[in-house]
Parts: structure tokens; sequence; C-alpha cells
């Protein structure tokens, strides 16, 4: 019997009640090996052989940043609002357990982004699975920065900030700052500018093989990057942030319940 680790929304009652619920369930095609509704890491020394997610994508992104590189498979069961990276609402459950139990999906690997900056001679690095966002602070009138591509200088973009997403991520904070959608199966870099001071700065997409580097101009004023909104850091005057691909992966379990377009189209209402 393949063995299961099941995750829940923390502070969320109405997840943690589905949770216990559903473990009926569960336990007639999985050995449950733990359960989390708390927030914490997935712990690095128990052997599963996938994460079921219950909440939204928030809590899936939270899974993906916990495993630190492990290419355990996740499905997601959705109890937040659009859930992009979810696969089933609760309903759809026990047809759910029943095709993960006759290996009746496919495993789409995820792309992550890769950046590292220096910020007071420490050096910093990590991975995103959305975006990684720069955004002036309160403080900060106007976020400013010159961007290039594989060295070649690409444009100085003015306004409240930047945002470089993945495929998966262009449906978070991408979509809601007027960025394209991609199929998450593309190699793709989205480069977003946030409320942009000129009417010739649009979103554009590059191949995943560039390299983007982006090196704010602070002038006296605070910018912090932000990676899949949740980790957050403040920059100074030297800091350049390097952008690209990696090999590391995000699995994410498809079962064929609903296709790429038909998320789209009941999520965002288009033809309502």
């Amino acid at each position: 019997m393949k063995k299961i680790y099941l995750v829940g929304t923390k502070g969320r009652q109405n997840i943690a009640n589905a949770i216990d619920h559903a473990q009926a369930d569960i336990k007639k095609y999985f050995e449950i090996v733990g359960i989390n509704c708390d927030g914490s890491n997935i712990p690095d020394n128990l052997d599963m052989d996938l994460i079921m997610v219950f909440g939204g994508d928030g809590t899936i992104l939270g899974v993906a940043h916990s495993l630190e590189g492990r290419e355990i498979p996740i499905i997601g069961i959705n109890l937040g609002t659009l859930g992009f990276l979810t696969e089933a609402s609760l309903q759809e459950l026990p047809v759910a357990l029943q095709k993960l139990s006759n290996n009746a999906f496919i495993i789409a690997k995820r792309s992550l982004l890769h950046w590292q900056m220096t910020i007071c001679g420490q050096a910093k690095s990590g991975y995103g699975l959305n975006e990684l966002v720069l955004r002036r602070c309160n403080e900060s009138p106007i976020f400013s920065s010159e961007v290039s591509i594989d060295s070649s200088d690409l444009t100085s973009y003015r306004g409240d900030g930047l945002l470089i997403a993945t495929p998966t991520g262009s449906t978070a904070y991408n979509l809601s700052a007027q960025g394209p959608i991609l199929e998450s199966s593309l190699h793709a870099f989205i480069i977003t500018p946030l409320h942009p001071h000129s009417l010739t700065h649009r979103p554009l997409v590059v191949s995943d093989e560039r390299v983007i580097e982006i090196s704010p101009q602070l002038n006296g004023f605070s910018v912090e990057v932000c990676i899949d909104g949740r980790d957050t850091i403040r920059i100074n005057e030297t800091t350049t942030i390097k952008i690209q691909k990696t090999k590391r992966k995000v699995k994410i379990i498809e079962l064929s319940m609903h296709s790429h377009y038909e998320k789209i189209r009941a999520k965002l209402g288009w033809g309502l």
C-alpha cells in the first residue's frame, strides 16, 4: 500500500475537519503516514509516495518550498478560491482516490526559477514556483531598475515594481498585473512591469534558457524582493538579482479530470 502524507491550510478549522472526515476514504487506498495542519515543514526523514494538500494554491506553494528540492508528487484538493494548482474538489475526492490507486494519472514537472543576490556582502539564493517580485516600499515614491537579458541591456523600468513569473505563476500575481497566461508546460519566463510609468512597457515572454539580471536604482529609498508571496527580503543599493532556470522541478499530479483550459474558463468566469 502506498504511503500518503496529508497537509491542510494552517489556521483553517474547516479544512482540518475536512481532513478528519476524508481519512476513512483515504485509508481504503493508502497508508497515512502523517497529517500536517500547523504549517510546519515536511519531515525529511519520513518515507512517503505522495502528498495530498487540502486547501488552495497558497498551501501547495508552502508545501513546494517546504520540500526543499525533494521531488515528491503533490496532489491538491481544492478548498480555497481559484485553485489553479489543485486537481479536484472535495466532492471529487472519491473519484480522485480511485484514479490515484489505479495509477490513472500523470505527473507534470513544473519549472522553478532560481534567484541569487548579494546583500551587504552576504550571498542569498533560493527558488520560486510562481514568481519573484521587486516592489517599492511604502516610503518610496517610485521603483526604478535596469534589466538585462544574457548580459544585453533590455530597458529601464519605472513604476511600482517588476515581476518575473514562471508559466505556473502566470495565473497568479502576473494575471492580476495584466500579464499573459501561459500553458504550464512552456519553457519560459514572463517579465511583467507593475503599474509602469511608460505606455510602451508591456509584459514580455522570454525563453527560460535566458539569464535575467535586475539592478534596482534605489536613490536612497527602499525596495523589497518577495518570492511566491512568502519570503520578503529588503535589498540595498549594490544588490543585483540574477534569475535563471534550474533543473529542480515540482511534481504536480494531474488526473485528467479537468483540462488546463477548463480550469481557466471555470475559474476566471469566461463565457458567463
